[in-house]
């Protein structure tokens, strides 16, 4: 007979999820929406490019920002 490789452990509840942090391209996105700027270009040292582009993406979503990106560079662009 094998022996069982697993374990089904009954629980009361399931756990809580935890809280989003925020992050420094929310906070980019903020100083953006705040500033008076119809474009701007973004510089973030230590990130990949395809990092950036995709994070500010997922913040731009409902926001009037358009997130381009061209050359290797990326930018925002208000609506």
């Amino acid at each position: 007979m094998d022996e069982k490789k697993y374990v089904l452990k009954p629980v009361k509840e399931l756990p809580k999820r935890r809280l989003r942090r925020e992050t420094v391209y929310d906070d980019l996105v903020d100083e953006f929406l705040a500033s008076k700027e119809k474009y701007v270009e973004v510089l973030m040292e230590n990130k990949k490019p395809a990092t950036v582009l995709s994070a500010l993406r997922k913040r731009a979503k409902n926001k009037k920002i358009i997130v381009r990106s061209m050359g290797g560079k990326i930018y925002l662009e208000r609506q």
